[in-house]
This record gives structure tokens, sequence and C-alpha cells, in this order.
């Protein structure tokens, strides 16, 4: 779906066809003084896309076909954060970030992100998505209460867009806060059921976050540090603020990872140190029952003393079987002591 957008005399929005668009993007080719513009390309088809990208708007054929990257390469994923200068125009693509269903294996909350494309001239603001965003939305919504927003241009109406993606990484940021609380409660208590895929698991997400924030990060930079003619100096405070937020995710995210990382050692370390008890404890009892098994063996052989007097003697005394029994206590409790005084108990 195409809706196209401009301030009416009246001071309110109002919608224009293809059209009329064409008119108007003629006139901006021709250095004419036009009324602001909105193009937004919720979901487009092909179709659409050649005729007003390609055929109206004349936008670099580079820049659609990574308009398009999502659709045409969907097992690459979205095209990661980027800002282009077309000389007119400035061309710049964000991925939003959005929580998606826990993982069914490991129950870890999985992010989601989604490819924003636009495209911003002197007079105009293309938005170009294939899934419904609410950070255009939101701002669209903002426009048609104050039509005053669209007229500060096409530069405004971004930062809009952008400070609303980057504010909705700080509720992925706190659910990320309370797992990683969650897991640090689970290491210590030694639950161990699931503790490490969930580690893995979140280790995963929260490289994914990280990557992303880090493109966005240096993208926005960019616009933020007066690089292009388009971004007015009027507006690249607004830019800077949102680059600050980035700022801050980004390092959440390393620290996170940081955090993680330690978690897994931690995790692991304790695995370890339970694995070494459990081993200390079958040891003594092998060690107990070695000797007890050495006079067990050595009395259950039963050479016949007729024959030979060196053949187990005990075996006709009268009080053999519990003097057997009394080696083997004494035996046990000697190790014990012993034991217990090297402090290997």
């Amino acid at each position: 779906m195409v809706e196209i957008f401009t301030v009416s005399s009246g001071g309110g929005l109002r919608t224009i066809g293809i059209d009329e668009l064409r008119k108007i993007a003629g006139a901006e080719h021709s250095g004419e003084n036009i009324p602001m513009i909105w193009v937004d390309m919720n979901n487009p088809t092909s179709d659409e896309e050649d005729l007003i990208l390609g055929d109206i708007l004349a936008f670099h054929p580079l820049a659609i076909l990574d308009c398009r990257a999502e659709r045409l390469t969907p097992r690459r994923g979205d095209h990661l954060p980027k800002v282009e200068d077309y000389g007119s125009y400035i061309f710049s693509i964000i991925n939003p970030i959005e929580l998606a269903e826990p993982d069914p294996d490991t129950g870890v909350d999985q992010i989601v992100t989604f490819q924003l494309n636009a495209f911003l001239s002197s007079r105009m603001i293309v938005t170009h998505h294939y899934e419904p965003s609410h950070a255009v939305s939101n701002a669209l919504a903002m426009c048609s209460k104050n039509p005053a927003h669209l007229e500060r241009g096409p530069d405004y109406i971004y930062h809009m867009i952008l400070d609303d993606i980057v504010d909705d990484i700080s509720p992925i940021l706190d659910r990320f806060d309370e797992v990683i609380d969650t897991l640090e409660d689970d290491i210590f208590s030694r639950k161990s059921s699931g503790t490490l895929e969930r580690i893995l698991g979140m280790k995963r997400q929260v490289f994914k976050l990280r990557r992303i924030t880090t493109y966005q990060r240096e993208m926005v930079h960019r616009l933020a540090r007066g690089e292009f003619d388009l971004i007015t100096e009027r507006e690249v405070a607004y830019y800077r603020n949102v680059f600050d937020h980035l700022v801050r995710a980004a390092e959440l995210a390393e620290s996170y990872r940081d955090v993680l990382t330690g978690m897994l050692d931690a995790y692991l370390s304790m695995t370890s140190n339970r694995m070494n008890e459990i081993m200390k404890v079958l040891a003594v009892i092998s060690t107990f029952f070695l000797p007890l098994t050495f006079i067990a063996g050595v009395y259950g052989m039963n050479f016949n003393t007729a024959r030979s007097p060196y053949n187990l003697p005990e075996l006709n005394w009268y009080l053999g079987y519990p003097f057997a029994w009394g080696v083997m206590i004494l035996v046990s409790l000697g190790m014990y002591i012993y034991f217990k005084r090297k402090g290997w108990m």
C-alpha cells in the first residue's frame, strides 16, 4: 500500500495521488519550490516500487536494490544499517528491533528485526518497509495532529522515526537485564537444569542486539556530525540526542555480553567443582572398600588346611569369623581417623 501526504492550504494533511506526485517530483527536479511530501510505501508491490522509486522519483538502481534486499534475499535477512549521499537525496537503512516469542527449547526471548528504508530530499521523504512500522505510524499520527511537524522538513520527520525506533530498545534491554538476574540466581542456587542452554541462548541474542546497535550507532553518528547538507544545522542536535541513546544501548549490550561470558565461566567452574566433590566422595568410598575387599578375598580362598599348615589356619578357629570382622572394622576406623587428620574428609 502506498500513501502520499502533503500539507493542504488549510493547514491539515492532504492525501494526493500518483499523478500529482509525478508533477511535484518533476518540479523538484527542475528546482522549483514544492510543498512538503511524505510517501509511505508499506509492503508495496514490485510494480509500485518500479513506478514510484524508479520511474517517478528516479532513485539510483543500487538504492532501490537495497530496498528490496529483504524480499529478494530472505535467507540473508535484512540489509544492515547504512546511509549514503546521492547528492540531491540521502538514502538510509535502519533495522528496528522487537521482542518475539521465547524460544521453545531454551525459553529465552528472541529479538527480531526488519528493514526500514528512507529517502530524504530537500522537500520530500519516502519511507519503504515490508512489515508494519509503528514508528512510521506514530510519526504520521503526530503530523496529522500537528502538520507543522511535516513542514519542518524530511530531516525532522526522519529524526522522529529514528527516535521512536531507538526508544524501543530500552524495554528490550530491561527485559534482558531481568533474564540475566534470573540466570545468576539459578547458577548460585545450583538449578542446573537447562541453565547452560539459557546462558548460550542469551549470549546469541545479546550478540545480535550488540551487532545491530553498533551498526545503527555508526549510521546515526554520520547524520549527527553534520556530514550531509540535507541535514540542517537545526536538526543536527536532535540526531545527536538519538546518537547518545544508541551509544548507551550499544554499551549496555556490550556489558551484557561480558556479564554472560563471566556467568558461563562461573557456571562451568561450579559444575566442575561439583563434579570434583562427587568424584572425591566416590574415591573415599572406593578407598574404604579396597582393603576390605582384599581381606574378604584372602579369607575367601578356602585352601584345605589338612593338606598344609600354611593354608589359612584361621579357617579352623572358633572365633575366625568374628576375627575377620574385627580386622575389617579396625582397618576402616584407622583409615577414617587418618583421612580426618589429613583433612581429606
